[in-house]
């Protein structure tokens, strides 16, 4: 399948259907052109047809458990169904390679990358086999490609390194290792023992043994140590011919371990931010030798987010939620879609600190979500920059990058273990779980404004089966009648996985319209109302009347109000609202205003069902 579009990077997916009548569900996602100039450009792995992707499914448990018997009759099974898709290929290849085939296994993952040529573990395994077999020559350019596809990841460029120093280019490997460092910090403590290596086969004994000493001297545990503590042994004898034995290639790598990696929770053929490397294992390239004054990016973001705060209880929008369930399989099954008539209430706190309640269609009412979760505090997220609530992170100014076109500064934020988490939480039968949060911020080089933020979790939460939750925030400017322009959070996409379950959301926000509030005016989100937006440029005055239900002892209630140019206006239903009745006796409402015809328009948000019509004077009957 295939769709194209001018202005839009063409979008492929290949599905395989086992027969006639079979079916798949597909999504295409589409990209500006303009983002591959800052993006790399991520194919799509081809789609197993569900009976296929089963016996794989069964296939590889197999294989983790190690019942190579079995796991090899579900992938032959599968491979005669799918010959074409790289999955079968990579995982026959893996297979053959636990059984010490290594021609056959060669066959499989080379044919898994000629389907599939960005696939990331088929070229590191097919690298490693290569490495294992003394010819890290041609392992290099595979390893060379996974690190184009994975550039922000520290594993990607030791394995490169690693390789280098196999193929006797030292410098070279001394070059990914110190890039591996960089990216990977205590993570990546296997590239602070290759980087030894490779200064020690340059002849900087003193060099390598300091790396190594103060290497032990900061990690002492670390999974690296004890190759640490080998070659330091040998380091210090200073012996050339002994360095060389030390086990630093590809094939001794530790992290190539592929087998558990297949099969994720969510698809490897979806082509989203959720199938990437978490926040610490990818960053982003920056723009090299251009310095990034913290105390000052962090001083602009927290004005712009105090004004931002300012601006939420401001407006009101259009809320699109498109919830997908991810089976067991790890697709999107068909996604579940809600709109709401979307309202903030921002209420400020002791301290400076900031709440916010969201209103969607006049209710806080969770069960109006799909499956009945509620995403809540989208807005709030950028408070990580609020002065009040910064003090509980860690922050790091990567450098300068990119984002939606523009040069922005790239901010890692991490919660402090001995802070109170006050960004975000869930709640779970009444009981109130907060968690902290790691993430990347991208703040506009000139203006200081959030441009895009994501986050996950420091770490799984065993107490409420929380094992996964990846959030991602675009802000958009949004120009309104009359008035500087705000700017607004505009997409957000959601992935949580608990108690083996997950699920995928996209929120996506439109229709902006600006109240009309006054200085001394605090605008509170109606349950139950009348909305009424003025589409043109010039004041719209009109009058709403309310018929309550035949048999009630009730009269007809009237209230006439004007509608600023490209403003909207709210009147609230209840006792004592600026409508005095309960929603339940309304039979229905009628907006007669004096303005051009189409210029209103009106919705109405209700627990109860009535008709709402709007109509210009010129086309109102007269009343005798």
């Amino acid at each position: 399948m295939e769709g194209s579009a001018p202005g839009f990077v063409t979008a492929r997916e290949t599905i395989e259907l086992e027969t006639k009548w079979s079916s798949s569900t597909v999504f295409l996602t589409m990209k500006p052109e303009d983002s591959q100039k800052s993006a790399p450009t991520f194919l799509a792995r081809p789609i197993l047809a569900p009976k296929a992707r089963k016996v794989l499914d069964q296939g590889l448990e197999a294989l983790r458990r190690n019942d190579l018997k079995q796991a090899r009759k579900h992938f032959e099974t599968v491979l005669s169904l799918a010959p074409g898709n790289p999955d079968v290929q990579f995982l026959m290849g893996v297979l053959e390679w636990r059984e010490n085939n290594i021609p056959a296994a060669q066959v499989h993952l080379e044919s898994a990358v000629q389907l599939f040529p960005n696939y990331v573990q088929a070229l590191e395994s097919l690298a490693e086999l290569y490495c294992s077999q003394g010819h890290p020559q041609q392992a290099v350019p595979l390893l060379e490609k996974a690190v184009s596809l994975e550039d922000g990841s520290w594993k990607a460029h030791w394995k490169l390194g690693s390789a280098y120093l196999q193929a006797n280019e030292p410098g070279k490997a001394q070059q990914q290792a110190e890039r591996a460092i960089a990216l990977g910090k205590a993570d990546a403590g296997v590239a602070q023992v290759l980087a030894a290596g490779a200064i020690a086969d340059l002849g900087k004994w003193d060099s390598a043994q300091a790396v190594l000493e103060a290497f032990l001297r900061d990690q002492p545990n670390d999974p690296a140590a004890e190759a640490a503590r080998a070659i330091l042994a040998q380091v210090e004898q200073r012996e050339r011919s002994e360095l060389k034995t030390v086990p630093l290639s590809v094939n001794q790598a530790q992290s190539f371990t592929p087998v558990p990696d297949i099969g994720p929770e969510i698809s490897a053929s979806k082509d989203s931010v959720w199938n990437r490397p978490g926040i610490d294992e990818f960053v982003p390239s920056v723009a090299p030798n251009v310095p990034c004054a913290l105390p000052q990016v962090l001083e602009g973001a927290g004005q712009q987010v105090e004004r931002l705060m300012d601006s939420l209880e401001k407006f009101a929008a259009t809320e699109r939620v498109d919830h997908f369930t991810v089976d067991k399989a790890g697709d999107l099954r068909s996604p579940e879609g809600r709109s709401f008539d979307y309202v903030v209430s921002v209420l400020h706190k002791p301290g400076g600190f900031i709440e916010l309640e969201e209103y969607r269609n006049g209710s806080l009412d969770p069960a109006q979500f799909p499956a009945s979760i509620a995403t809540e505090g989208l807005p709030a997220m950028a408070l990580v920059f609020q002065p009040q609530v910064s003090f509980a992170f860690d922050f790091i100014c990567e450098g300068l990058g990119q984002a939606s076109g523009r040069p922005a500064w790239q901010v890692h934020f991490q919660q402090k273990p001995n802070r109170p988490n006050r960004i975000r939480a869930y709640v779970i039968a009444g009981n109130y779980y907060p968690i902290a949060l790691k993430g990347r911020a991208w703040i506009d080089a000139s203006t200081y404004q959030v441009v895009r933020l994501e986050s996950e979790l420091v770490k799984p939460m065993p107490q409420i089966h929380l094992s996964r939750e990846r959030l991602s925030i675009d802000y958009a400017p949004v120009k309104f009648y009359s008035r500087d322009q705000l700017w607004l959070p505009s997409h957000a996409e959601l992935l949580v996985a608990q108690d083996k379950k997950a699920f995928y959301r996209t929120h996506t926000f439109s229709n902006f319209q600006l109240f009309s509030v006054g200085s001394d005016q605090k605008i509170a989100a109606p349950k139950q109302f009348y909305s009424f937006t003025n589409l043109s440029d010039q004041d719209v005055s009109g009058q709403l009347t309310l018929t309550p239900l035949l048999g009630r002892s009730l009269t007809p209630i009237s209230v006439t109000f004007t509608i600023p140019p490209r403003a909207s206006v709210y009147k609230t239903v209840g006792p004592g609202k600026d409508l005095n009745i309960s929603a339940d006796l309304i039979a229905f409402a009628r907006f007669v205003y004096v303005g051009v015809p189409g210029s209103v328009q009106a919705n109405a948000t209700l627990t109860s069902v009535s008709t709402l019509e709007v109509v210009p004077e010129s086309q109102s009957p007269a009343v005798p």
